[in-house]
């Protein structure tokens, strides 16, 4: 039992801990207290047993249109990652005082969703012994869910990082803009997968498409860094 515990754990947060050291390297100059990264990444996987319990009400209801099944189940796990992170801001008091804040934090959350989605994935195989399904599981789960999960929290972040210094009105464009591509991201994923019957060719093409956005985000990552507010400037 500890054994298999322990490998679930061991190669379920393992690659989300490494993608978040990777990623908060992108904020080095005015990095986030590790206080407040080490209570919304917890927080993040928290959300993964709040969202397999919505998600199993709503199947029976939508079981026969899969699309609408994956729609929901997308906007219920993005959503739920964004609760995550406002929680943190409100009662741990987590500081969000520059736009690249809104990424760093989403990704935290979206990397404690996808470890503890992992390490429930992976206690099936490892308690059953069968170890190569385990380790080639925990494989497919760091190339495909895992990355999908950042991505898809990161276009979020992204947008509400660029609307950091715009009015409210125009905030709110963006907030809706930002949720909507996370949701886009995730439900294509899923859906593309399934009616590609995840043969090898689906999964070769799903998962190379979610690791082609890893580019335009580091390029998002550095043009956010630069944004400045007009009015300090004017000062």
């Amino acid at each position: 039992m500890i054994s298999t515990l322990g490998l679930s754990l061991l190669f379920g947060f393992g690659p989300p801990l490494v993608w978040l050291t990777l990623w908060l390297q992108e904020d080095v100059n005015h990095p986030e207290p590790r206080s407040a990264i080490i209570k919304t990444f917890p927080l993040g996987g928290v959300a993964v047993f709040i969202a397999a319990v919505t998600e199993k009400l709503i199947e029976p209801l939508l079981q026969d249109q899969i699309f609408y099944l994956f729609l929901s189940w997308s906007v219920i796990e993005e959503g739920l990652k964004l609760l995550a992170v406002l929680l943190a801001l409100h009662y741990f008091r987590a500081p969000i005082d520059e736009p690249i804040d809104w990424l760093i934090y989403m990704i935290t959350a979206a990397l404690g969703f996808a470890a503890v989605e992992n390490t429930l994935f992976l206690l099936e195989p490892f308690s059953s012994s069968y170890m190569l399904d385990g380790f080639v599981l925990s494989n497919l789960r760091f190339m495909g869910a895992t990355v999908l999960h950042l991505v898809a929290s990161a276009a979020h972040g992204a947008a509400l990082g660029l609307c950091f210094y715009l009015s409210n009105e125009i905030k709110y464009r963006y907030y809706v803009i930002g949720f909507s591509t996370a949701v886009i991201v995730h439900v294509l994923f899923n859906y593309l997968l399934v009616i590609g019957n995840n043969s090898a060719t689906a999964l070769i093409a799903v998962f190379g498409g979610v690791w082609l956005l890893i580019l335009p985000l580091i390029l998002i990552f550095e043009k956010i860094k630069t944004i400045k507010n007009s009015r300090n400037l004017i000062q």
